[in-house]
């Protein structure tokens, strides 16, 4: 089985999943936000529009469809005390959450995103298959990376250590800082992660090792014979023309 391919594939399912486990970290953080404000306000409306607040900033645009509200009044407020009703709401289409644009982006860039980017804001807190080719990159980047690190070293049976682990860790924030200079603005960016591995926070560090630890658990899922690749690259249109799969 070629090599390129399966890195690819495996590539293409890990992205996946790095992006879906992004959308719970940012649409839980959106949650807790508006949890808080119900406590305060006990008002759903309100709620929800103080919470696409962070400080002063506004990172979230929140649009629901009424027309469910009607008759599921008692459901849909319990979304604000309970995530995983947020969570039903929000896969049903109920409830959609935007995302503000972190840069700034041309509007030629714009109408080749087409549904990802509206009006600065970004709209990729949905499924990975449905974003566009340019929304996938970040994610699709951080798993090649991830998948780089460890294949080889999986397939010919060697232990990753809790100390290569960190090193690997550190790789993966390097190159997470070359593909996001944004983060290095001085009025847009994000001075606590515009650091090097070694002086971010835990929780920051564990969020770079843990993209190698999935990429681990992918790797040896394949070895296992639980991944189809021929799935996945008829799925993400992974050209195999010449080379036996």
């Amino acid at each position: 089985m070629d090599e390129i391919i399966v890195k690819k594939a495996l590539s293409y399912s890990l992205g996946a999943d790095l992006h879906d486990a992004w959308c719970q970290q940012e649409l839980l953080a959106f949650f807790k936000r508006a949890n808080q404000e119900y406590k305060k306000t006990k008002n759903f409306g309100e709620s929800f529009r103080n919470a696409c607040f962070v400080g002063e900033e506004k990172r979230n645009e929140v649009e629901i469809d009424t027309s469910y509200l009607e008759g599921h009044e008692g459901y849909v407020s319990r979304c604000l005390t309970d995530f995983n009703v947020f969570m039903n709401l929000f896969h049903h289409g109920v409830i959609t959450v935007k995302r503000f644009a972190p840069v700034q982006i041309s509007l030629e860039e714009a109408s080749k995103l087409g549904a990802d980017y509206k009006d600065g804001k970004e709209n990729v807190l949905r499924d990975f298959s449905s974003l566009s080719s340019e929304s996938k990159t970040d994610s699709l980047e951080a798993a090649r990376v991830a998948i780089d690190l460890v294949y080889n070293r999986i397939m010919f049976g060697d232990v990753i250590s809790l100390e290569d682990m960190e090193q690997l860790g550190a790789i993966v924030h390097i190159e997470w800082l070359r593909r996001n200079p944004w983060v290095f603005d001085p009025n847009r960016g994000n001075p606590k992660l515009a650091v090097p591995y070694s002086e971010l926070s835990k929780e920051e560090q564990e969020r770079d090792k843990a993209q190698v630890y999935l990429a681990q658990d992918k790797v040896h899922a394949y070895i296992e014979g639980l991944i189809d690749i021929n799935a996945i690259c008829v799925q993400n249109k992974i050209v195999t023309v010449g080379r036996r799969i």
